[in-house]
C-alpha cells in the first residue's frame, strides 16, 4: 500500500516523497551506509552532544562529525568525514531496520524511473541544463567561477530557488503532477537533488553491524527513564534524586503525540466551529470522508487551520495552560515524551469521547505520559524502563496504533498494532476500540496485580 506504483512507468512522488522524510536528509549525496546498533566508543561523546543540539532542524557539526536530521522519523543519523559516509543509529534492532531498507528501496526504484526519464533528453542534456543553472557551466551562461546569471539575491532565496526549479522542470519530460510532486519533495533543494540524483545513480554500500559492543555505552533506555523520572519530579517540585512520593499515580499513553495534545487542550473545542468551517472550504478531500466521530475531522484539520491563521503561539499557549511539557529525545531513543498534569486539565474543554471518572479526587501528583510510538525490540526495551522506574505508581500502559494514514494522497501509514495480538490475558484486559474506520485503536492496561515483563508477537 506504500509504493502503488512501483511497477508503475509513472514516477510515484507520493510514494517517493514519504520515503525521503523518513530517510537522512543526505540519502541522494550519500554512496556508503553503517547501520549500527551503538556508538562507535571513540566518537561516542562527541556524537551525543550533536543529537542532543536545541536545534534539531539545522545539520550541526563539529570538526569532522556532522549530525544529519531526518524530517519524520526519530533516529540518529550522522555524516563521518568526508560526504559519501553516514553512520545511523537504529532504534531497534529490526523494525527500524526493514523501515529504513523499504524507504531506501523506494526512493533507488524511483530514482531511477527519474533519470531513465532524463537519459531521454540529448539536446541538450538534462544534466547540462541543470548544471548550467547551479553552477553557471554552459554556453549561454557566466564564465566558469562566476556566480550565475540567476543566482537569487539575499533575503528571498527560498522563493526566488523555487521558481528558478519550476522552470527548469518545465523544460523535462515529465507529467505536471510529477512536477508538482517533486517540488512538494524538495521544495527548495530541487534542483541539486535532481543533479545529485542524476549523478549518483543509487549504488550504496550497507554494512550492518550488530558487534558493537554495549559495555563502552550507558544503555539508552536506563538513561531516558532517569531523565523522565527527574522531569516528572520537576514537575512536582521535588529533588530529582528524591524518591517517588507514595501518592504519585502514572497513566502512559504511546501514541502519536500531536492527537493527543488535541484530544486534552481546550484549543480544539474553542476553535472548533472555525476549524469546521476551514475545513470545509479549505480541506474538502477531508471533509467528504465518512467521520463517525466529527471530532476527528477537527483535529485531521487543526494543523492547517493553525499554520494557515498564524495561530501557532495560541496553540502552544493553551498547552502551557495544562502544563504540558514536552521532553526532547535526550537519550538518542528517538522517542518524545508529553508530561501531563492531570489535575490541571479542564474537563469541560478536552475531547467530549473521553469518560473521567473521579474528577474530583484528581490529586497534584497524577500524570499523564504521552510517547511516541515504540517499535519491535524497542518497545520492549522502553516498557520494561518504564515499569522498573515507575512501577506500583504505574495505574494504566496503553497502547495506541493507527489502522493507517488519513490524510495523505494513498492513504499511506504505519501500521502500529497487528490485526492479531497474543499475550497473556490473565496479565492484562484488552477493551474494545471505542472509534472505528477514521482512528481504530486497541488499547492494552495491565493489571495492578503484578506487573511482568511480558512479549507482545
Amino acid at each position: 500500500s506504500i509504493h502503488t506504483k512501483m511497477r508503475s512507468e509513472e514516477i510515484d512522488t507520493g510514494a517517493w516523497g514519504y520515503a525521503i522524510k523518513r530517510l537522512p536528509e543526505n540519502v541522494t549525496t550519500t554512496f556508503c551506509f553503517d547501520l549500527a546498533r551503538a556508538l562507535p566508543p571513540f566518537l561516542a561523546n562527541r556524537m551525543r552532544t550533536l543529537a542532543k543540539g536545541n536545534d534539531r532542524k539545522k545539520i550541526t557539526f563539529e570538526g569532522d562529525v556532522k549530525f544529519i536530521n531526518t524530517k519524520e522519523r526519530r533516529r540518529c543519523s550522522w555524516q563521518l568525514g568526508m560526504p559519501g559516509k553516514t553512520l545511523v543509529l537504529l532504534r531497534d534492532g529490526f523494525t527500524d531496520l526493514i523501515d529504513f531498507m523499504t524507504m531506501l528501496c523506494i526512493h533507488i526504484i524511483e530514482s531511477n524511473k527519474l533519470r531513465g526519464r532524463l537519459q531521454g533528453m540529448v539536446h541538450p542534456p538534462a544534466i547540462d541544463i541543470i548544471d548550467e543553472v547551479l553552477y553557471g557551466y554552459g554556453d549561454s551562461s557566466t564564465s566558469k567561477g562566476q556566480t550565475p546569471t540567476n543566482a537569487a539575491p539575499p533575503g528571498n532565496a527560498d522563493e526566488e530557488a523555487a521558481k528558478v526549479a519550476k522552470n527548469v522542470l518545465q523544460k523535462m519530460p515529465l507529467s505536471e503532477r510529477e512536477r508538482q510532486g517533486l517540488l512538494k519533495i524538495w521544495p527548495t533543494t530541487c534542483l541539486q537533488s535532481l543533479y545529485s540524483v542524476i549523478m549518483h545513480r543509487e549504488e550504496y554500500m550497507l554494512r550492518v553491524d550488530s558487534s558493537v559492543g554495549r559495555r563502552y555505552q550507558t544503555d539508552p533506555f536506563h538513561e531516558w527513564g532517569l531523565n523522565l523520572r527527574a522531569a516528572v519530579m520537576k514537575k512536582m517540585g521535588l529533588s530529582p534524586q528524591g524518591h517517588l512520593p507514595p501518592d504519585l499515580q502514572i497513566d502512559i499513553i504511546s501514541s502519536n503525540t500531536h492527537c493527543t495534545k488535541s484530544c486534552l487542550s481546550p484549543f480544539a473545542r474553542v476553535h472548533r466551529d472555525r476549524i469546521l468551517e476551514f475545513g470545509r472550504t479549505k480541506k474538502p478531500e477531508l471533509v467528504n470522508l465518512t467521520w463517525p466521530v466529527e471530532e476527528d475531522l477537527v483535529y485531521a484539520c487543526i494543523s492547517s487551520y493553525v499554520a494557515e491563521n498564524n495561530l501557532k503561539e495560541e496553540y502552544n499557549s493553551a498547552l502551557m495552560g495544562i502544563g504540558l511539557e514536552v521532553m526532547e529525545d535526550t537519550a538518542m531513543t528517538g522517542l518524545q515524551v508529553d508530561i501531563v498534569p492531570v489535575h490541571l486539565l479542564n474537563m469541560e474543554l478536552i475531547d467530549p469521547c473521553l469518560k473521567v471518572r473521579g474528577c474530583e479526587a484528581r490529586g497534584t501528583h497524577h500524570f499523564i505520559l504521552n510517547m511516541d510510538f515504540a517499535f519491535g525490540c524497542q518497545a520492549d526495551g522502553i516498557t520494561k524502563t518504564l515499569v522498573e522506574t515507575f512501577g506500583k505508581h504505574i495505574m494504566s500502559f496503553n497502547v495506541m496504533g493507527k489502522a493507517g494514514g488519513i490524510a495523505s494522497q494513498m492513504n499511506r501509514g504505519d501500521i502500529q498494532l497487528a490485526s492479531h495480538v497474543l499475550l497473556s490475558l490473565s496479565l492484562i484486559h484488552i477493551s474494545e476500540p471505542t472509534r472505528l474506520l477514521s482512528i481504530s485503536y486497541a488499547v492494552f492496561c495491565l493489571k495492578k496485580k503484578k506487573i511482568q515483563r511480558h512479549h507482545i508477537i
